[in-house]
């Protein structure tokens, strides 16, 4: 019975059972920090990843936005083109008549100067008529055909 009794006594821990126990302690409470550094670095990983294509999402839609920004700029830009075209045919068209106009002017300026001058020589040949007619009223001697030929 006494070997009974020593088994299910508790027997003192030696230095070797010690020193076991010590190291299976650290290694337990290692394993635990590196449990903690690898979920910590699995949630860091998550986190990038999310990140990551959030920013990715993110991007493409800009890129979307900044497209159709483009494609309005084009098409503005196209319209613009078009306008300053027609803009240009009828600055073209307008310098056209306005060089026509000046062409007339000068050329009604030229007649204007023309029929002053007839109108000048006529209102001469008037006055020297008037005044001959009153230095001579009638000339018995010159026939009326005389007159008539020297007012034409």
């Amino acid at each position: 019975m006494d070997t009974k009794q020593e088994e299910g006594e508790p027997r003192p821990l030696t230095r070797t059972d010690w020193i076991r126990f010590g190291a299976l302690k650290v290694q337990a409470s290692s394993r635990r920090i590196w449990q903690l550094v690898a979920l910590i670095a699995i949630a860091g990983l998550i986190a990038v990843i999310i990140t990551d294509a959030l920013l990715y999402m993110q991007r493409e839609m800009q890129f979307e936005r900044l497209s159709y920004e483009k494609q309005i700029l084009v098409n503005r830009n196209d319209t613009l083109i078009t306008r300053l075209s027609s803009l240009d045919a009828a600055i073209k068209k307008y310098s056209q008549m306005a060089n026509m106009t000046r062409t007339e002017k000068d050329q009604l300026t030229v007649e204007k100067g023309i029929l002053s001058a007839q109108i000048d020589f006529l209102l001469s040949e008037i006055e020297s008529l008037e005044a001959k007619i009153q230095e001579d009223p009638l000339d018995p001697e010159q026939p009326a055909d005389t007159a008539e030929e020297v007012v034409e």
